[in-house]
């Protein structure tokens, strides 16, 4: 097939006869400390496609991105990353056996005869991935945002008639909302709110003048006991065409095999997993642990390095 499947949290697949390359690919059980958890099963056929890619591009640092666990697992295959200020995540790969390639910013990089790629790193150790299968364009921002590519990509998209946009989308469960008052209350974040998720793809896909939205970077689930409380403000998939409306742009469903020859699309359908609450001792973790005089030493050297905490 030559053409493309996302799965995963924030996973897509490009296929040019063979799997070619896979985006962000956390395929083990759990991210953040056992905090995170895939909202879905990730298929045999998918999982077994992402491990014969020859090629795993990496956008970020976050581990449901860039998975510690799942690193292993492509040990002798082709690493790309962004072209990061500091370099830190390539010279932390290179440590550990990985063959790493930077990719340099707004630059096309031939993969295969049918698949190209094109990565812009950000300011803010972000980058976004523009992927070509067969003369149709993924877009793919996962958790970035526009911090001055934004005119640039509007006219490589412009000049494609297939174009996707896959972004991370949903009422805001994953970043900074665990805050309570003065009498230990916790606080009602702005995820409680539950604006409609659709209005706002809908105003991405104008901005950008894509064509097709594919939901993307927005597929986990909490599941250790201290952040199960979470779960209250995850968006479920049904929940994203909420408040849709476009005259030009289409939503398609999160997970899906998009064929390029034929220009049609399936569902994958993948089983959801099950919300299943689990102790911190199941990830290594204890509350009561305390540290000790060499875990002390340690915390004050590398905070002490962060030159901006004491300035």
């Amino acid at each position: 097939m030559l053409g493309f499947e996302t799965i995963g949290n924030a996973t897509i697949i490009a296929y040019d006869g063979a799997p070619v390359l896979a985006t962000d690919a956390w395929i083990t059980d759990s991210a953040y400390f056992g905090s995170w958890g895939h909202s879905h099963v990730i298929p045999t056929e998918q999982l077994e496609a992402i491990k014969r890619c020859k090629y795993f591009w990496f956008s970020h640092g976050h581990p449901d991105h860039l998975n510690g666990d799942s690193l292993p697992l492509f040990a002798g295959k082709k690493i790309l990353l962004p072209d990061h200020v500091g370099g830190r995540i390539h010279a932390d790969l290179v440590k550990q056996g990985h063959d790493v390639y930077v990719m340099k910013d707004r630059v096309w990089l031939n993969l295969s005869e049918n698949v190209k790629a094109m990565c812009i790193a950000d300011y803010n150790q972000d980058a976004i991935i523009l992927i070509d299968v067969g003369g149709r364009l993924l877009v793919n921002v996962n958790d970035a945002g526009d911090r001055g590519w934004g005119p640039y990509v509007k006219k490589v998209i412009a000049a494609y008639d297939k174009t996707f946009l896959l972004a991370l989308s949903g009422y805001g469960d994953a970043d900074m909302i665990n805050f309570f008052d003065e009498s230990g209350k916790r606080l009602q974040p702005p995820a409680a709110l539950k604006l409609p998720v659709g209005e706002a793809i809908a105003k991405k896909l104008e901005r950008y003048g894509c064509k097709y939205f594919v939901p993307s970077s927005s597929m986990h689930r909490y599941q250790r006991e201290d952040s199960f409380w979470a779960n209250d403000y995850t968006t479920p998939l049904e929940a994203l065409g909420t408040g849709f409306e476009s005259d030009r742009a289409e939503l398609l469903p999160a997970f899906i095999r998009y064929n390029c020859e034929t220009d049609t699309y399936e569902r994958l359908n993948p089983a959801s997993n099950a919300l299943v609450s689990r102790p911190p001792s199941d990830f290594g973790d204890n509350w009561s642990d305390a540290l000790d005089p060499a875990d002390l030493e340690s915390l004050k050297k590398y905070l002490s390095s962060i030159d901006h905490l004491f300035s």
